[in-house]
């Protein structure tokens, strides 16, 4: 990918505020550490259904000066988006390969509300179990790709302030990256989300990569992230994820 997006000087280190204003440190990866071992969870496990949520309920004006700025209008089905059960695809799916490990296609769905969205999992996983899962979206919302980063974080926030995050804008504006961590009484989470400006001004390409770990190997999951970040988000930014695959 050209262009390629680079870590905010507000997010550096790893946790700050998302609005334009000094870096604030946020929770450091040591207190992250001794929260897993001695107070359980964290935060709530923020699933897709509510980070896709969250995006499209940004604000009314991110999505209102967009459209004054094109001229699009938008029907009200459109600024809610919404996870809907998805169609396991065959077994025999398609595979790609990324830092050497092969994923499987998995899952293929769609909705009007929610566009269309590919789910690849680790060769060998299960969509219960998986530790390693690349997935392709296209929602039908048109918003910055920073506007759309920002959402997911002001989400996290409310639930947890100290959530730890970076933020990735491009220099050309065309593409926003967003990685941080969540961690609950059974399962920690790394993610990392990248979006794609608008090319028709009703859909925006998402692509994502996450790795899990549960029960007793948090703690060492947690332990590397802040080492191995920023490294895992800039090799997702370079990665050439597949075309998306739409549902019959």
């Amino acid at each position: 990918m050209s262009n390629q997006p680079n870590a905010d000087v507000d997010s550096i280190p790893y946790a700050t505020v998302v609005a334009p204003a000094p870096a604030k440190a946020k929770r450091s990866w040591l207190s992250i550490i001794v929260a897993v071992v001695v107070l359980g969870p964290i935060v709530t496990m923020v699933g897709i259904v509510v980070l896709l949520a969250c995006v499209a309920a940004i604000g009314s004006s991110a999505q209102d000066e967009f459209q004054a700025s094109t001229g699009i209008e938008h029907s009200a089905e459109v600024s809610t988006v919404s996870y809907q059960p998805l169609v396991q695809a065959s077994a025999e799916g398609p595979t790609i390969t990324y830092q050497g490990e092969p994923f499987v296609l998995k899952y293929v769905g769609s909705s009007d509300e929610s566009g269309e969205l590919n789910e690849y999992i680790a060769v060998g996983e299960t969509q219960e179990n998986w530790t390693k899962m690349i997935a392709v979206r296209r929602q039908p919302i048109a918003i910055e790709p920073i506007d759309a980063a920002r959402g997911v974080v002001e989400y996290l926030q409310e639930q947890d302030a100290d959530t730890p995050f970076t933020i990735w804008p491009s220099d050309d504006g065309e593409s926003c990256g967003v990685d941080f961590a969540v961690v609950d009484a059974e399962v920690a989470e790394l993610n990392v989300f990248l979006y794609h400006r608008s090319t028709d001004g009703e859909n925006m390409v998402c692509y994502q990569y996450a790795e899990r770990a549960y029960g007793d190997d948090r703690l060492s999951f947690v332990e590397g992230l802040e080492h191995r970040v920023h490294d895992v988000s800039k090799q997702v930014f370079q990665f050439d994820f597949p075309e998306l695959i739409e549902s019959n």
